[in-house]
């Protein structure tokens, strides 16, 4: 998690604080466990134009809570 953090600081792109959540039982007897953060709202610009997403509808969803339009030049968004 600290690598993935990292390589967005590189991008200037801000993140929350991870926490951790209950995770599954696995078939094996092992137990998951789940770590998440968020980008922050500051930084949703930057994550659009710098990383983005592969998928048309989850990059339309960025640009409506924050992401900067003209970050997908190639996709005529």
């Amino acid at each position: 998690m600290k690598e993935i953090k990292s390589m967005l600081n590189v991008f200037n792109i801000n993140s929350s604080e991870t926490w951790q959540i209950e995770g599954n039982l696995r078939k094996d007897g092992k137990i998951t466990k789940g770590l998440y953060f968020k980008i922050k709202q500051s930084s949703l610009g930057q994550f659009a134009k710098e990383i983005g997403f592969n998928d048309r509808f989850k990059n339309e969803r960025l640009i409506l809570i924050g992401g900067a339009k003209d970050s997908y030049p190639s996709m005529g968004l």
